[in-house]
């Protein structure tokens, strides 16, 4: 990114940031090993304090760093369990579609009181929202 940046240009962004959707990864995790099975988060939610160092490690000064949370509305009655068979692939990679199907359920199922409010599902977003300039 910094190469395509000129000198002194802007680098603004948002991103999952620490803890992001920590509740599902945590339920999913725990659904996983119920069945004898392993689970990896596969993504990296940095705080604001690890990115501002790979960002100034790079070659950039950060001038704006902001980690929040942003829950967020999920569509459908079934919106977890739609959410995670949308974004969250890679740990289900070579698990019987029965399974996934599964550990989605429960998972829902599991959540439905911290993650469903008013018949509407949301999830628990954290966000990290950045700024860094190419020095």
């Amino acid at each position: 990114m910094r190469d395509c940046l000129k000198a002194h240009g802007q680098f603004v962004f948002e991103m999952g940031g620490y803890s992001n959707n920590a509740l599902i990864h945590a339920e999913l995790k725990r659904q996983f090993e119920l069945r004898g099975y392993k689970y990896k988060i596969p993504f990296f939610f940095p705080s604001a304090g690890q990115y501002s160092t790979m960002l100034e490690s790079a070659g950039f000064l950060v001038t704006y760093a902001h980690l929040f949370s942003r829950p967020t509305l999920l569509e459908g009655e079934n919106g977890l369990e739609e959410w995670i068979k949308m974004f969250v692939r890679k740990p289900f990679g070579g698990l019987p579609e029965t399974i996934c199907n599964e550990i989605r359920r429960a998972t829902a199922l599991a959540l439905k009181g911290k993650l469903r409010r008013d018949g509407k599902w949301y999830s628990d977003y954290v966000r990290l929202r950045m700024r860094a300039v190419k020095i």
